[in-house]
């Protein structure tokens, strides 16, 4: 039961992220052949003016005809203008009202999308890493060299997220005056299964089968990870301060 739901819900999130980001290169597109069909008609436009005036200049063109055929243009590239112009106008009236809600505002987009990526895939990163966890030892060192890897590529995601919601923990963060963020002691409590994964990796690392040359990079990146959590640690913290004046 438990499975399944945390399957459908992972399934939504991403079923509602694609379509977000397909309509949002529809809109981008729109933008691009918008600009090209303007482009295209104004060159089209000082094309065919430029043509008729240089065959008048060059005597290809009766004078007798010149001024008359000129108004007519003049008074066509006025009227295709216009049209054109009222045209284009309308269309950035109907994209603007959609775009209120898809491009608003960069910032707060990159709060939503930090916000979501923590409920939905920082969150289960954690329960994945934690379901390894509770089948190592297998009893066989290539399935524990398999689960090992997995858990610290979880971590390393896990990470990254919770990272990115502490960015900017006045936007993504509920306090007094917000209730559509995180709460801060879910990003504890993250924190503290993200210490004692690490913990973890620590203390089987040796217990995994790969070459001498990757042991040294087991242990630089192990290194790294520490590190990168311990400064993700320290700004829970001072986001704790901040929002709550502790």
């Amino acid at each position: 039961m438990y499975r399944s739901f945390k399957s459908l819900e992972l399934n939504g999130y991403y079923v509602k992220k694609t379509i977000e980001e397909n309509f949002k290169r529809y809109l981008e597109k729109t933008e691009e052949n918008d600009e090209q069909v303007s482009s295209t008609v104004i060159s089209a436009i000082v094309t065919l003016m430029s043509t008729y005036f240089c065959s008048a200049f060059m005597g290809y063109v009766n004078y007798k005809w010149f001024f008359p055929f000129s108004f007519i243009i003049i008074i066509f590239v006025a009227w295709f203008s216009t049209k054109v112009y009222k045209c284009i106008r309308k269309q950035s009236k109907k994209k603007s009202i959609v775009n209120k809600k898809y491009k608003a505002d960069t910032s707060l987009a990159k709060v939503k999308k930090a916000i979501d990526d923590f409920d939905y895939i920082a969150c289960d990163d954690i329960l994945v890493a934690n379901a390894f966890i509770k089948n190592f030892p297998s009893g066989s060192v290539t399935e524990d060299t398999f689960y090992y890897y997995e858990i610290f590529y979880y971590l390393k995601s896990a990470m990254k997220r919770v990272n990115e919601v502490l960015e900017k923990p006045e936007l993504s963060i509920n306090c007094e005056a917000r209730i559509n963020g995180i709460d801060i002691y879910r990003i504890y409590n993250i924190c503290d299964m993200m210490e004692n994964i690490k913990d973890f990796l620590e203390t089987h690392k040796n217990r995994i089968q790969i070459s001498a040359d990757h042991i040294e990079l087991l242990e630089s990146q192990l290194k790294s990870a520490s590190a990168d959590l311990e400064v993700i640690c320290c700004k829970c913290k001072c986001a704790y301060k901040k929002l709550f004046q502790v």
